[in-house]
């Protein structure tokens, strides 16, 4: 279970569960609260071979909304909280409620994040109904916030999925990242924002501005590249947003890398040889000891006799902290130990 998530507080079903409970939201007002945890789906209802791999139906539900004048409109996601970190699936349409057979798809978006996320859709007629069935990406279930407003909040909505394999696969704790833009796009950007997320993480976090550039004659730089550090092991995911002087957000590029070095480096973990009974519960905190401010805990069962405990503190080495304080509780006798590591010390050769 991703951390940080709370399942819904009851598990009875939404009203819009079933379209003839469908929810119609207006536009630009305050968004709805909704929860995809204990939906079913109406097979009757729906149709996969219209949005192809894009959906695959586990927990929809239904929303509904209606245009005031013709124009550009936007539906808001925000505020997931999702059991996966996977996040909602949208699908946009036309026609007759549980009638597949009169829908006319107008957006698909299946996202493998829980950002806050716009769809966009342009020229949209007056007076005009449409369909919202919003489901958990992958049998995720999320809390969720939706809105249909004439503003955009949030980034771009993009087809993302996950991907299979990463764009880069690197040992290097360094990287760097390539995008291009096309003079017709530069014409109106004054800006390029760089968001990161880990694969543990929840949300993406703006990591660094990147301002659009002009040489001397005045013509757009189309050509950017920033370096980036990448803090421990795992999966990222990188998104470039364009900022256009009418502050409008344009997706410029995703790239996912691999960070998987080959080989640990010995000061990267804590070693302590603990002398405990078998099947003693041990709770172990491990703090910076300069500052005393708690980084870890780890709750388990003894079974390590004979043999030494790591733990990996790499990544927290590489965000400055070389030196540990480690408590070990023995829950069965409420004792505890205390030890001081300086992993700028080589461990002893065993």
């Amino acid at each position: 279970m991703a951390l940080g998530w709370l399942p819904h507080p009851t598990c009875a079903q939404v009203a819009n569960d079933q379209a003839s409970g469908m929810i119609e939201l207006r536009v630009n007002a305050a968004p709805h609260s909704s929860s995809t945890t204990g939906c079913t789906v109406e097979w009757s209802c729906v149709d996969e071979s219209l949005t192809g791999k894009c959906i695959e139906y586990h927990n929809d539900q239904w929303f509904g909304f209606t245009t005031r004048q013709a124009g550009t409109y936007f539906i808001n996601v925000s505020g997931q909280d999702c059991r996966d970190i996977r996040g909602v699936q949208l699908v946009v349409m036309e026609g007759e409620i549980c009638r597949p057979q009169t829908y006319r798809i107008l957006s698909c978006t299946s996202l493998a994040t829980q950002d806050d996320i716009y769809v966009k859709l342009d020229s949209l007629p007056a007076q005009r109904s449409y369909l919202l069935n919003v489901d958990g990406y992958l049998n995720d279930f999320c809390q969720f916030r939706i809105a249909v407003s004439t503003r955009a909040r949030g980034f771009p909505a993009r087809s993302i999925g996950l991907k299979g394999n990463p764009d880069l696969r690197t040992e290097e704790q360094w990287l760097q990242l390539d995008w291009d833009v096309t003079e017709s796009l530069a014409q109106n950007l004054i800006d390029y924002r760089i968001y990161r997320r880990h694969e543990q993480e929840k949300k993406s976090t703006l990591i660094r501005s990147v301002s659009h550039q002009r040489n001397t004659r005045g013509e757009s730089v189309l050509h950017y590249a920033v370096r980036d550090t990448l803090a421990e092991r795992g999966s990222y995911t990188y998104q470039i947003i364009g900022i256009g002087q009418d502050s409008t957000q344009t997706w410029i590029t995703e790239k996912k890398v691999e960070y998987r070095p080959q080989a640990f480096r010995p000061e990267d973990f804590l070693t302590l040889r603990l002398q405990y009974a078998l099947n003693t519960p041990l709770t172990i905190l491990i703090m910076d000891a300069g500052t005393d401010r708690l980084l870890r805990k780890s709750d388990f069962t003894f079974q390590r006799k004979g043999r030494p405990w790591q733990y990996y503190v790499g990544d927290l080495r590489n965000q400055g902290i070389y030196r540990f304080k480690v408590k070990v509780t023995d829950n069965l006798k409420k004792t505890t130990k205390e030890f001081t590591i300086d992993t700028r010390v080589p461990p002893p050769e065993k």
